[in-house]
């Protein structure tokens, strides 16, 4: 019996067809730290305190860098769920909670600041502002991350990754602060005063960095206001 010619068993590589893409040398790293990043976000908000721990500000800052020019929509998403499905379970009945869940969605803006994402948190803490006068540091730190979406490098450019949202929430907060205002005219009282004050101060803020937006997304709420009436 001849000899098997046992060359005929093995293909050549290139008639395997397309090859898969390899992937890219840092996605492990990247997938390792985002997930490091979810767990110790998850972690902290469960006993939160202010301010935030130098090592979980290091590893928010880290993957910021990490992700510098080439934040891409995937990550962005998984982010943003992450921190819904932890401010679900674990700040939103918890208003103690609420200031440093605040400081980390401000340092975590610049991947979560699209315009539909910020609405959306938008709309979640607005009971936050109930609790202004009664839960220490939450005042500032609610200022302080609407005035950063409101006077952001790029915040009136939809075309930049995390731009466009400031027109959106521009108009939302003065016509929360336009609602305010009627109310306590209405009825009076301490605690809406101070919430109404607040509102004032940050777009009054708002109006010193930003003077001829600020000026044009007034006019476009009171028409709107106007409109709704």
């Amino acid at each position: 019996m001849p000899p098997i010619n046992t060359d005929r068993f093995f293909i050549e590589p290139q008639s395997l067809g397309p090859q898969t893409k390899p992937l890219p040398a840092n996605y492990l790293h990247v997938h390792r730290t985002l997930k490091e990043l979810v767990k110790a976000v998850g972690t902290f908000s469960r006993t939160p305190s202010l301010p935030l721990p130098d090592e979980l500000v290091q590893l928010i800052e880290n993957f910021l860098y990490s992700r510098a020019g080439k934040l891409d929509e995937s990550t962005s998403e998984r982010v943003h769920d992450e921190l819904l499905s932890i401010f679900r379970q674990d700040i939103a009945q918890e208003p103690k909670r609420y200031a440093a869940f605040l400081a980390i969605l401000r340092r975590l803006r610049p991947l979560i600041g699209q315009p539909e994402k910020v609405l959306q948190w938008f709309e979640l803490l607005l009971p936050v502002i109930n609790h202004l006068s009664q839960e220490k540091d939450l005042a500032a730190e609610t200022q302080g991350v609407v005035l950063d979406i409101l006077t952001a490098d790029g915040g009136n450019d939809a075309s930049s990754f995390a731009g466009g949202a400031a027109v959106p929430v521009a108009e939302k907060m003065m016509i929360l602060w336009i609602t305010e205002v009627e109310t306590l005219r209405k009825d009076p009282d301490p605690l809406q005063e101070f919430k109404e004050q607040n509102l004032r101060e940050t777009l009054l803020l708002y109006g010193k960095k930003r003077p001829k937006v600020c000026v044009l997304q007034t006019q476009r709420s009171i028409s709107l206001l106007n409109v709704v009436k």
